[in-house]
């Protein structure tokens, strides 16, 4: 980040608990007591084992679902959301083009037509902006998810596994293409090829992207490690949190890297790899009640 995070605003969840009631009557606890921030200017990870309430809390910050109880304060509320779930949500009948024009329209999204073919060019979608969602690779639907909810997104973002679908090779890629689209011009100038970042600068004028928070789920501890400046591990059902762990890369001239190719290369990725794994792994072998758990951030 460019600025102290004092300067940034704030996405808060506090005590967020949600109940479900079975068949039976009984509720079915999903969520603990969830609580954390995210700042704009922020790439914060969820890391989270299956099952244990991820997809649930996304549809609460998205206004799918109401909390049991709890409190979320958005600024901007729900509609300064973007949101790219696990599986990609493209209109089946309509190109490429109608479904970004589409979406832009019903959030209030003011974008010419003109502009949102220039992004697809800048993103080397531009040839497939008349293309069907099925005459695409699921690699590129996925790409398009994403910057589907780039769009449309005027604080936060958040992707729920938008890459699970696709190997591995495919999803280095869009974890890449996902973290420099979002990040800082000067950093993306100054550590990518002169073409990759005027596409980009290209992108951030043509939708004039303020700092977005980005939340993004995973139960990959790779990706999270690849992505994240900070990541949070959540317990199993009934979910809280249980750790936080801060991520810094930086270069031999002290600069920052975020480039999720250049992390996992990078020696700290091994130390980082095991300090998470371990912790995520005291969550799957029932180890949670020897250390502090609901960790406040």
């Amino acid at each position: 980040m460019n600025m102290p995070i004092s300067n940034y605003e704030q996405l808060k969840v506090e005590n967020l608990i949600k109940d479900y009631i079975l068949p039976n009557g009984e509720a079915l606890r999903v969520l603990n007591g969830l609580s954390f921030e995210l700042h704009t200017g922020e790439f914060l990870v969820i890391l989270g084992p299956n099952g244990c309430g991820k997809s649930t809390l996304v549809k609460i910050l998205t206004g799918l679902e109401k909390p049991t109880s709890g409190k979320i304060h958005i600024p901007g509320g729900v509609k300064s959301i973007g949101y790219a779930p696990q599986r990609e949500i493209l209109i089946p009948w309509k190109t490429v083009l109608e479904n970004l024009e589409l979406v832009c329209k019903v959030r209030d999204v003011d974008i010419s037509t003109e502009k949102i073919k220039q992004i697809l060019e800048s993103v080397e979608l531009g040839e497939f902006a008349e293309a069907y969602p099925y005459q695409l690779s699921i690699g590129m639907r996925q790409k398009i998810n994403v910057l589907r909810a780039i769009l449309i997104a005027k604080k936060w973002l958040i992707l729920d596994e938008p890459f699970s679908a696709v190997d591995v090779n495919m999803r280095l890629l869009l974890n890449r293409f996902t973290r420099i689209i979002v990040w800082a011009e000067d950093y993306v100038s100054s550590n990518f090829s002169e073409n990759l970042a005027e596409k980009i600068a290209l992108l951030r004028k043509l939708k004039e992207k303020n700092e977005l928070g980005i939340l993004y789920i995973t139960h990959s501890v790779d990706e999270a490690i690849m992505m994240a400046d900070r990541i949070l591990i959540l317990t199993k059902r009934p979910t809280k949190v249980y750790d936080e762990i801060k991520i810094e890369f930086r270069d031999e001239e002290g600069k920052p890297i975020v480039d999720p190719l250049k992390r996992k290369a990078h020696p700290k990725f091994s130390e980082y790899f095991s300090k998470v794994w371990n912790r995520f792994m005291e969550v799957f072998e029932g180890k949670v009640e020897k250390h502090e758990v609901g960790v406040q951030v």
